[in-house]
């Protein structure tokens, strides 16, 4: 979600976002399965093409309490994205087809030792099928409509300490709304459900997210939102916030 920072005009090769963000965990009901933490991310995408982008995430800071109550500071890992947009969804009406995106994380093992965990190189891949539908309007002769559905289908390859990877499945759906006007979209709630395979390696994990996202100006949106653990080893909520900024190089 930190990541999909989304965008309020149509892209070009030198646009970019820059994204920064606040999320507060509380530790999983399974105590053993994590502890509380707060972070700070920041994530800059750059347009290589309008159906290419490249994203730099980091998580620059990671404050984690410990059972005794003292807490360990530290740098989390460095996401590099890879993101592309294979058949975007037509605007004008005619045709009905959804719009199909790809996107390839590298996770590098840039975080703090004092943070204890195994500092491996991880991969995520995922494919994107989304579809807009709803009342619509016209807007800049393009049509656009109040809901959008999303799936996500995917996988993530963890990098094991005792050598191979740990591979899990996973799957997003999402609904997305637009509150208000159709031609100013200025609040946006979408909602998601995350679920994970059980492994060998993992328990299965499952979420729940709603996120409020106000367009504050024609570069700039602030998100909102909080994010529900409904498995015994899943954080329980965590709470996140995130401002954007669109620019341009060219």
């Amino acid at each position: 979600t930190f990541l999909s920072a989304g965008t309020l005009r149509s892209q070009d090769l030198g646009d970019f976002i820059f994204s920064y963000g606040f999320e507060s965990n509380l530790r999983p009901r399974h105590e053993d399965e994590g502890f509380n933490n707060q972070r700070l991310k920041a994530a800059f995408t750059v347009y290589l093409s309008p159906n290419v982008t490249f994203t730099v995430a980091n998580t620059n800071l990671i404050s984690r309490q410990l059972d005794d109550g003292t807490r360990v500071n530290g740098i989390g890992a460095t996401s590099l994205v890879l993101g592309a947009d294979l058949v975007n969804e037509d605007d004008t009406g005619i045709r009905k087809h959804p719009s199909l995106s790809a996107e390839y994380v590298l996770i590098l093992p840039t975080a703090s030792k004092s943070l204890g965990s195994f500092r491996g190189t991880n991969h995520v891949v995922t494919v994107a099928l989304a579809k807009s539908l709803g009342p619509s309007q016209i807007v800049n002769a393009a049509v656009r409509k109040r809901h959008r559905l999303e799936i996500n289908l995917g996988g993530s390859f963890f990098e094991k300490e005792a050598g191979g990877y740990a591979k899990t499945p996973e799957m997003t759906l999402a609904f997305q709304h637009t509150l208000d006007d159709l031609a100013t979209r200025k609040y946006t709630y979408r909602a998601e459900l995350s679920m994970s395979a059980p492994t060998k390696d993992s328990l299965s994990e499952i979420f729940v997210l709603n996120q409020l996202t106000i367009k504050l100006n024609d570069t700039t949106r602030f998100k909102a939102g909080f994010r529900t653990g409904l498995t015994p080893n899943s954080p329980r909520v965590a709470f996140f916030s995130t401002i954007s900024f669109d620019g341009s190089f060219r």
